[in-house]
């Protein structure tokens, strides 16, 4: 079997690409890295949808074993660990769910919370944050 067939998702559907982020899977058998009570992806929100939170299972199942791991570490060394862990200096089989729903608290809330100023930096540096998430869930391998 050619290596980049092996690397993809298994039991993907073809009748959506939104199946396992704002479709449930079908009944049945569910791929790896599926929650089996919502039958979306592991760390989507079932009522909005939203992605709150990455685990490596969750990104193999979506993106397949190579391009799932690496979105996961790229996501968990940004910013070199500091908002996460940094997997170069974590122990290898250190893998565990990242929240991002985090980075996107309100600034309000936020300068409630930790002061004006020190909201404001902290809300910059979430948004900055959210933003490489993105970019890195939305890039095409």
């Amino acid at each position: 079997m050619p290596e980049e067939a092996a690397d993809k998702p298994a039991n993907k559907p073809s009748v959506s690409s939104r199946t396992g982020l704002t479709t449930p899977f079908p009944e049945g058998k569910l791929p790896e890295g599926v929650d089996e009570e919502t039958r979306l992806f592991h760390g989507i929100d079932p009522e909005t949808n939203e992605r709150v939170t990455v685990t490596l299972e969750g990104l193999k199942a979506e993106f397949g074993t190579k391009a799932g791991e690496k979105k996961y570490l790229a996501i968990a060394g940004i910013a070199g660990g500091s908002v996460f862990f940094n997997p170069n200096v974590e122990a290898s089989s250190f893998r565990p769910p990242l929240g991002i729903s985090g980075l996107s608290t309100p600034l309000d809330e936020l300068q409630e919370r930790l002061g004006q100023e020190e909201g404001k930096e902290k809300f910059e540096s979430n948004k900055k944050h959210a933003e490489t998430v993105k970019a890195i869930l939305d890039a095409k391998e």
